[in-house]
């Protein structure tokens, strides 16, 4: 309990009913979804972000710990208080604070249920595609916090996809933005760190949200199978076919049973399996989409493959399928709910092991699986009110996350690791992978106030064998063959103090650097394995993007990455964070890596993530290589999403008059695009020299019949604007237009606004006889010019981008280095940056003076706390 002299210093700045610390008050926040049981000390219900901010150094300077909480639906203890502390209830900050249009974004504060921001947006014909089975009542915070997930993550990704800016509060009451409304801004990756790091690092208390255009139609389909196995291989084939559905979900006899005993939803009781299957798109391509995924499903000899013909029948399907839990408890005193993920060609076997699982311990299990995406929910039921019962449902809980992490997969999948599941992060990560996560908390949280006891295990033991192993110095160029020795020259650079610069494709920097060491991932090239049944593709970080492209496509695949000049590598790209207008429709690099192998500053050689769609098992580290410009660490292997080559690719091209004119004529199209992947207004265009001056494209690409009825609706949007509209097919696109930007130029600036403020760019554009891609539906501009002009270049461009928006150097020569400002202005997270790069890199060898060092001169060096 807080000591009366404690509580009157918290009570200064609020209201009553803002602070609880009965008994009475405070039992309510003991529990979440979970089992676990603990009585905070107090509750504190802010209803600002400065009331937060104040809380937060009340607590610093009291040493209590700080616990945020949102509707307590979380499954692992995350959001209870233990030992002691505080609750941070967010439920009185509960705005929805705007909605844009243009831009599809939104900002919420954290305690806004998610199916209320659903609802809201979906009059102005926008969705939050992320759609956890508790939407009706988990908050957006919470959901941040644990990078949820859903039946939609399979085709639409997770809540961190769509997670563009937040605002926090750091542990010592600093209020700090991260990202924001203009998009690949130029910091470390907080923002993807702190989504899924279960409130640990930071308090966010607001969140800038993507939002999407929905498809106009969805169909569902059913198909029943004799064995868990035989649907486990149908959606592996459909997968594989290249065909990735809105969703695939399964559930065995046992849970088809128990839903039907509860809704009589007319689910077949004879089936030892059934996948509920969506597909969206134009109205157009629905029946097509489902002939092509029944036909698959046929293959594999179901008892039934039936549609939905009515929106009613889709519903009862779903009402089924979300209905789960509440027949779980008509039936059972007590579950235990596993959330777990493995690759998806693995799930049928899984399902068997853990059936093997809970016959030894005397447990029913029935099943809930995003199948998809291979995130599954084995359900132990149980009676906690027999002596031992509840240990043994934990010991099989234990048991079948240690198979799943065995076989590759992940200990969760979208329910966090919390209390619950804290002593099996181990068997995911080494020792000296956990060290880094336990840095990062330390970086962010160091007196460790922020949900303390959480995620980590207790018993974690550091690692320094890393530190202990010696190697000879490299000399002034170093091309390591493999990432162990990457490693050991990387130590002996950092114990020397040597200043060590990375090099890929020589695509960003052109040129040698004046002194120090060139560090080569040239050496360590090639693919190492793709997985067509688990859509994934692992390649060594010296790979180039040509290459890779090159044999993905020979599968019938790509990675939905501009790839710049040739000779761009997939570990350059990655550093430099290099998106384009294909991230409209595909989202950016961090939303296509899922993990990654990084050598870190200081030697460590370091594995972070899997090849799962949904993980949320420790900290995202793996993100904050992308956009870190080879300051934290060289990138020696990358895990990339693999997507199927689009069916068909179309762009409308239309000459405009000037910029604003054809500003408007791309905001109008920008209205009604959904296959859209890109929209871009170009100076001097490639691929159509019959039309002169600034050039309008708009690109579709996907199902044939989709991008059939998106081309013909962007027409006559188009012509009524006044638009002289051309059709292409295959000569361009809006991706390659902004491509041909960064080959042969001396010297390339990119810049960022939210996509409502590119108007402000105009006028500089229309005085300056510059070559330029302006990407409309991003927000983003490239533009070329001479090495002599980059500096003036990069100045106006800065003034045109205030306030929300930024400019740097995306490509030019390394002599600019220390002579042009080249980053800007720095961030509000350049503190936490710092940091960060001094943890680890304390020698600052890796790429010295390069993005983050400006901001942090040697002389003025921050003292890791």
């Amino acid at each position: 309990m807080l000591d009366r002299e404690t509580k009157r210093a918290l009570e200064v700045g609020f209201q009553p009913g803002q602070i609880l610390t009965s008994p009475a008050q405070t039992a309510a926040y003991q529990l979440d979804a979970g089992m676990e049981r603990h009585i905070p000390d107090g509750v504190v219900l802010p209803e600002n972000a400065a009331q937060v901010s104040m809380l937060a150094r009340w607590a610093a300077q009291h040493g209590i710990s700080l616990t945020a909480r949102g509707a307590g639906t979380s499954f692992t203890g995350g959001s209870i208080a233990a030992p002691g502390g505080v609750i941070v209830s967010f439920a009185r900050m509960k705005e929805i604070v705007e909605v844009n249009e243009t831009n599809r974004q939104a900002v919420v504060q954290p305690g806004v249920i998610t199916n209320v921001l659903q609802r809201y947006i979906l009059p102005l014909n926008l969705v939050y595609p992320p759609d956890p089975a508790s939407h009706s009542v988990c908050t957006l915070g919470g959901n941040i916090a644990e990078n949820a997930g859903g039946p939609h993550c399979l085709k639409y990704g997770v809540t961190g996809n769509y997670v563009l800016g937040l605002q926090t509060v750091l542990a010592g009451g600093q209020v700090v933005s991260l990202g924001g409304k203009a998009l690949d801004p130029p910091e470390y990756d907080f923002t993807s760190l702190v989504t899924g790091s279960e409130g640990t690092l930071v308090l966010v208390t607001a969140a800038t949200l993507l939002l999407r255009r929905p498809f106009q139609g969805v169909q569902a389909l059913t198909a029943s199978y004799t064995t868990v196995a035989q649907a486990g291989m149908a959606v592996s084939a459909v997968i594989a076919a290249g065909l990735i559905p809105a969703t695939i979900e399964l559930m065995d006899n046992g849970m088809i049973n128990i839903v039907e005993d509860y809704l009589n939803a007319g689910f077949p009781r004879e089936a030892g399996a059934m996948l509920i299957i969506d597909v969206d798109g134009y109205p157009e391509s629905l029946d097509a989409q489902l002939s092509q995924v029944a036909d698959i499903l046929r293959k594999f000899q179901p008892i039934e493959v039936k549609t939905a013909r009515t929106t009613q029948e889709r519903e009862l399907l779903w009402r089924g399928r979300r209905s789960a839990a509440g027949a779980i408890s008509r039936i059972s005193p007590n579950e235990l709910l596993v959330d777990v993920s493995v690759p998806r060609s693995l799930l049928a076997e899984t399902i068997l092991a853990i059936n093997q699982i809970g016959q030894k311990h005397s447990f029913r299990v029935c099943y809930l699986a995003h199948a998809g995406d291979g995130n599954l929910h084995p359900n132990l039921l149980c009676d906690f009110s027999k002596q031992g019962e509840r240990e043994r449902a934990l010991l099989a809980g234990g048991e079948i996350l240690h198979h799943c992490a065995q076989i590759g997969g992940s200990i969760s999948g979208e329910h966090g690791v919390g209390l619950e599941k804290r002593d099996y992060l181990n068997t995911m990560y080494a020792p000296g992978e956990i060290d880094a996560m336990l840095e990062i908390k330390q970086v962010f949280d160091p007196q460790n106030l922020l949900n303390p006891g959480k995620i980590f295990p207790v018993d974690h033991k550091p690692d320094r064998e890393s530190f202990t192993r010696r190697a000879s110095l490299p000399g002034t160029y170093f091309q390591p063959a493999s990432p162990v020795e990457a490693a050991d020259g990387l130590r002996a650079l950092q114990a020397a103090g040597t200043p060590t610069n990375i090099t890929g494709g020589r695509t960003h920097w052109r040129g040698d650097p004046p002194q120090g060491t060139v560090l080569s991932s040239a050496g360590m090239h090639g693919i190492q394995k793709i997985s067509a049944d688990d859509l994934y593709v692992t390649a060594r970080g010296g790979t180039s993007l040509a290459e890779l492209q090159q044999v993905l496509a020979e599968r019938g695949f790509w990675i939905p990455v501009h790839s710049g000049q040739s000779e761009s590598t997939l570990g350059g790209a990655l550093a430099a964070n290099a998106n384009g207008p294909l991230r409209a429709l595909y989202g950016g690099l961090r939303d296509q890596l899922l993990a990654v192998e990084v050598v870190l500053a200081d030697g460590r050689l370091m594995r972070f993530g899997k090849p799962l769609v949904k993980d949320v098992a420790g900290y995202n580290l793996s993100k904050l290589q992308v956009g870190a410009y080879g300051t934290l660490g060289l990138i020696t292997e990358a895990t990339m999403k693999l997507v199927p080559l689009p069916g068909a690719r179309r762009s409308l091209i239309a000459s405009v008059p000037d910029l604003e004119q054809g500003l408007r004529w791309g905001y109008e199209a920008l209205r009604q695009a959904i296959t859209c992947s890109g929209i871009v207004l170009v100076s001097n265009p490639i691929g159509n020299n019959s039309l002169p001056g600034i050039t309008l494209v708009c690109t579709s690409e996907g199902h044939p019949l989709d991008v059939t009825a998106e081309m013909n609706s962007l027409s006559n949007i188009l012509t009524r604007c006044g638009a002289d509209v051309q059709r292409e097919t295959v000569k361009t696109s809006a991706a390659q237009q902004w491509e041909e930007q960064f080959k042969h130029a001396e010297f390339v600036a990119r810049a960022a606004v939210p996509p409502e403020n590119l108007s402000g760019m105009c006028a500089l554009l229309s005085t300056h006889d510059l070559p330029f891609v302006m990407d409309i539906t991003n927000g983003m501009l490239a533009v070329t010019s001479s090495t002599a002009a980059s500096g003036e270049l990069l100045n106006s461009l800065r003034a045109s981008t205030e306030p929300h928006g930024y400019a740097l150097m995306a490509a030019g020569p390394r002599s600019l280095l220390g002579e042009v400002d080249l980053w800007g202005r720095p961030r509000q997270s350049h503190e936490l940056m710092g940091r960060l790069k001094l943890r680890w890199d304390p020698a600052d060898i890796l790429n010295r003076g390069e993005f983050i060092s400006p901001l942090f001169p040697r002389s003025k060096t921050l003292q890791v706390a």
